[in-house]
């Protein structure tokens, strides 16, 4: 079975092709019948650790909960814990 890919550029000629706008529009075709109104949406992400620049940044995890509510789910951040020994070890020392 194959696997979509989807793919969004930060690129933008103008306004109307901006990354936040896009991403609001990739959101909703990822999550259209999907689930049910009502239900919980975990949104995991990277939320970074001391000196690393190379997480998502918040501008565009806004925009996912903002469609995940707008289309009457109950979005909630959740973060991935790491198997070498650091700052996100385990959920519970972060």
């Amino acid at each position: 079975m194959e696997s979509k890919l989807y793919f969004l550029s930060l690129r933008a000629a103008n306004e109307s092709q901006s990354p936040v706008r896009r991403l609001r529009g990739l959101t909703k075709v990822l999550l259209e019948g999907r689930m049910e109104k009502g239900d919980l949406v975990a949104i995991k992400i990277h939320f970074g650790e001391p000196g690393n620049y190379a997480f998502i940044r918040p501008i565009f995890v806004r925009q996912v909960v903002e469609v995940v509510k707008e289309m009457g789910r109950k979005p909630f951040l959740t973060d991935a814990n790491t198997l070498y020994k650091g700052g996100r070890a385990n959920a519970v020392d972060i």
